[in-house]
């Protein structure tokens, strides 16, 4: 799960559920999606939670998942970006980008990165000082970037090093 505060002192936090038959072919007759993407929030700091879940408006319904990619933009809205595919074994992944208005509501997809070379395992978010948005992704290290707010990348590429869970951390100096 991933936890972030909102403008109006809302925490709301995303995760993800899992069913119990990772790796079959297909999902089994009768049974809920594969994972998918769910936020709650809380009013009192943390100390209770809505019961209600929030879905994010999957394309995605056998396979998605959230990892680190949770980040507030400077005008207050929340962007998101999970892991995802058309499969239920995981091979094929691409990063679904969805937006939130600043009060945690009204989920929109809004882009889809891909790569034909790449896989985008587990995406993590930076927000640059220029507002400009970083995406890094293992196994490969790849990097991607968007000048839009996250409604386009520019194409992943490899940095030159394999890795495993990246987490991107933006510090007050504009470091990454």
């Amino acid at each position: 799960p991933s936890i972030v505060e909102l403008d109006n002192g809302t925490l709301m936090c995303l995760f993800f559920t899992h069913a119990n038959w990772y790796g079959y072919e297909d999902i089994p007759p009768g049974q809920n999606p594969m994972s998918r993407v769910g936020a709650i929030k809380s009013s009192d700091g943390g100390k209770t939670w809505q019961e209600n879940v929030t879905w994010l408006p999957t394309r995605f319904p056998k396979y998605e998942r959230l990892y680190a990619g949770i980040k507030k933009m400077p005008d207050g809205s929340v962007l998101v970006v999970s892991y995802a595919c058309n499969t239920c074994n995981g091979i094929g992944l691409k990063a679904p980008v969805y937006r939130c208005n600043p009060q945690g509501h009204n989920w929109q997809c809004v882009s889809v990165l891909e790569s034909c070379h790449y896989e985008l395992d587990e995406p993590a978010l930076a927000v640059l000082p220029n507002a400009r948005l970083m995406m890094i992704a293992r196994p490969d290290g790849v990097l991607s970037f968007s000048d839009d707010q996250g409604k386009t990348w520019r194409d992943p590429r490899p940095f030159g090093m394999r890795m495993y869970a990246p987490v991107l951390l933006t510090l007050r100096d504009g470091t990454i």
